[in-house]
């Protein structure tokens, strides 16, 4: 999922609104206190302040950085139910079977 052009701009006007009252540094700290397991920040303001300047245009590639920003959610893959599993390996033992019975005759 790509994230749109609008919610990205919005995003880097909210971030230059609070720039007039605030530094990138303490919004980063602030707004966003979320740290990886070495204690570094992920959100940093450089970060910030190239979003913002940019008007949205540029945004990290990074997905924890984006998910950490709220600009993206993260997505979690479901394991499928038991009786699904189940279904797919008696189709492809199925398919493997017929396979086999065309291929000796």
């Amino acid at each position: 999922m790509s994230i749109s052009k609008d919610r990205a701009r919005q995003f880097a006007e909210h971030i230059l609104r609070e720039h007039e009252s605030r530094s990138y540094r303490q919004i980063a700290k602030e707004d966003f206190p979320c740290s990886r397991a070495d204690g570094t920040q992920i959100v940093k303001a450089g970060t910030l302040n190239r979003i913002a300047k940019t008007k949205g245009e540029w945004l990290p590639k990074d997905q924890e950085i984006l998910v950490a920003l709220g600009l993206k959610e993260l997505k979690v893959k479901e394991p499928l139910p038991a009786w699904i599993r189940q279904a797919k390996r008696l189709i492809a033992r199925m398919a493997k079977e017929t396979r086999e019975a065309i291929k000796w005759k």
